[in-house]
């Protein structure tokens, strides 16, 4: 009898639990300066990338931009051209056309979008920099003259900023507990830069870089920056190495030499690391 009253308490307790749609705002949405901040922080980002958004006369890239646009919405013709970058510019500019009608303020809709995007994306990295670092890194994405002039022009540049924050994003979390899950977040943001321009590669090989070398220093400690300045030292040598003469032979064989000590020391501190440890690691996924 006991057993049965007490479930029967339990039943009606979760019964009276209102549902989603029955809780009052204030209970959904805490209202502190934290969240007054990005609140102010949001409509700032709005009113910045969306006013007067056609007042300045197009350039010459997004009058080519614009156009091939509007011969995707008005022919549904469209064909992929190195020169004009990848495919997502002119797909979604196609698609607010059909919505809004073709003027500049419509054609530079979806940097807008995506700027404000990139300024609110610093809210998920709270979790790494903490409340006030976040704010101030959205507030910095804010102001920054060069984000929010591309926030403003259709090209391709805010879209791999917007998309490479979801990426870096999928991939912290994702090394904080290798849930498949954040490899998706990852992914999604690295495939969508990849069709917005091909600087996603540079991209990839910076972050690759960051995550290989994370992962040489949970293996083998101080001694990953030993392997990782001959490696730079043969980039300098590389790039910076003159057009003829003995000092190109020079530069030459001071790059090999680097790269050759390079691969040397990593063989050997791997091995004595352990080689299933180092390949264990989630930076190695």
């Amino acid at each position: 009898m006991l057993r049965e009253e007490i479930a029967s308490v339990s039943v009606d307790v979760s019964g009276d639990r209102p549902s989603l749609l029955e809780r009052p705002l204030s209970g959904l949405l805490r209202i502190n300066w934290e969240t007054a901040a990005w609140i102010l922080l949001f409509v700032l980002a709005v009113v910045s990338r969306f006013y007067d958004l056609g007042a300045r006369a197009m350039s010459h890239d997004e009058s080519l931009h614009a156009v091939y646009s509007l011969d995707l919405y008005r022919q549904g013709s469209y064909q992929h051209n190195p020169m004009m970058h990848g495919p997502l510019l002119f797909h979604a500019n196609a698609f607010f056309y059909s919505l809004f009608g073709v003027t500049d303020a419509t054609t530079r809709i979806f940097p807008a979008l995506t700027g404000i995007g990139a300024v609110m994306m610093a809210w998920f990295f709270r979790r790494w920099i903490g409340r006030t670092g976040a704010l101030l890194a959205g507030f910095l994405l804010l102001i920054s003259p060069s984000l929010l002039f591309h926030s403003r022009y259709i090209r391709n540049d805010i879209f791999i900023v917007f998309f490479a924050m979801f990426w870096i994003y999928g991939m912290f979390r994702y090394l904080e507990d290798r849930q498949t899950k954040w490899l998706y977040v990852m992914v999604g943001g690295m495939a969508l830069g990849f069709i917005a321009k091909e600087v996603q590669f540079m991209t990839g090989a910076i972050f690759g870089a960051f995550a290989g070398g994370l992962a040489l220093w949970r293996s083998i400690g101080k001694r990953a920056f030993v392997i990782g300045g001959l490696g730079i030292l043969a980039a300098f040598a590389f790039l910076f190495r003159p057009e003829a003469g003995s000092g190109h032979t020079l530069a030459l064989a001071v790059v090999g030499l680097a790269l050759l000590a390079a691969a040397g020391l990593l063989v050997v501190e791997l091995r004595r690391a352990g080689w299933r440890r180092f390949l264990a690691l989630p930076e190695m996924d």
